[in-house]
């Protein structure tokens, strides 16, 4: 995989690194094809994995793909050791299930530029299959949804891309606003562009494993050092719908909602969060898995 014309856009920068921390997943090959497509072009594309999944990847490492050994295993910690690596003025990191448009990369890095020194910004995430935006929730109609999110977060309610006060994350919808940048207090972790100055390469993430909930610890790690958070509605990148393939039983429902609870208690002391509000949450989740769950008893 060679590279491909570098840097084709009419507003040149320094250079791009891309950052992507994988164990080898099989779509990974797509996601490189995707960003050596576009009408920018990364200086370097870097995959860091551990040394035990290495092996599964050194074909891909050509033209301006290179592949990183990290030295630890999590996604956290193997997308911090990338950026040590990187060179790029702008790096961005990505997950190795995304795919991005021709001009997503370039636009991301137009707008930056029109950005504050201390921003980071991401593009508006669809799902691949169908094309509808990830986060597609309308107005708040009923008084049970206003009731919903009064829990979650106080006064403030139901607001795009806001941390709530139960310490979950309420997205923005691009088909309601998408002329321009919206502040946010949180970033999807999937894909976001950072200047290189601003990268966080020290671990934010306290735990091994899965790795729930990362990007609102790194959203605080990045709020934390005066950076600005951006959606830019207008920009796309697409991936998987995980309810696609969703076969967990619901007893490995109640095992990830134990660990994502574990989680979610240690980002909610960083939030100085209300705890009764995050169990609240939690009831609501368990209460609605368990409907979904009838139904497909009665109705299968």
């Amino acid at each position: 995989m060679g590279l491909i014309s570098p840097l084709k856009a009419e507003a040149q920068v320094s250079s791009i690194s891309v950052v992507i921390a994988t164990l080898g997943g099989p779509l990974l090959k797509e996601t490189l094809d995707s960003l050596n497509a576009g009408s920018v072009v990364p200086n370097e594309i870097i995959i860091s994995i551990p040394e035990k999944e290495a092996s599964s990847v050194s074909h891909l490492q050509s033209g301006n793909v290179f592949v990183h050994v990290s030295k630890d295993k999590g996604q956290v910690a193997q997308r911090c050791e990338g950026f040590k690596k990187a060179k790029g003025e702008f790096v961005l990191q990505v997950d190795d299930d995304i795919l991005i448009e021709e001009n997503t990369l370039e636009l991301l890095v137009k707008n930056m530029l029109d950005l504050p020194s201390k921003s980071a910004c991401a593009p508006a995430l669809y799902f691949k299959g169908s094309g509808l935006p990830v986060y597609n929730k309308v107005r708040i109609r009923n008084r049970l949804q206003n009731l919903y999110y009064a829990v979650l977060n106080g006064k403030r309610g139901y607001r795009e891309g806001c941390i709530t006060l139960a310490g979950t994350e309420i997205g923005v919808n691009p088909l309601l606003k998408n002329e321009q940048p919206i502040k946010c207090e949180w970033l999807p972790g999937g894909i976001a562009l950072h200047r290189k100055e601003n990268v966080v390469t020290d671990n934010y993430f306290p735990f091994s494993g899965k790795a729930f909930s990362e990007d609102l610890f790194h959203s605080l790690a990045l709020r934390g050092q005066g950076c600005d958070l951006f959606i830019l509605p207008f920009i796309k990148a697409y991936i998987d719908d995980p309810r696609d393939d969703d076969k967990l039983t619901f007893n490995q429902k109640v095992k990830i909602a134990r660990r994502d609870l574990k989680i979610r208690r240690e980002l909610l002391i960083r939030l100085q969060g209300n705890p009764v509000r995050m169990y609240a949450y939690y009831f609501f989740r368990i209460l609605s898995d368990l409907k979904n769950h009838m139904l497909g008893v009665f109705f299968r």
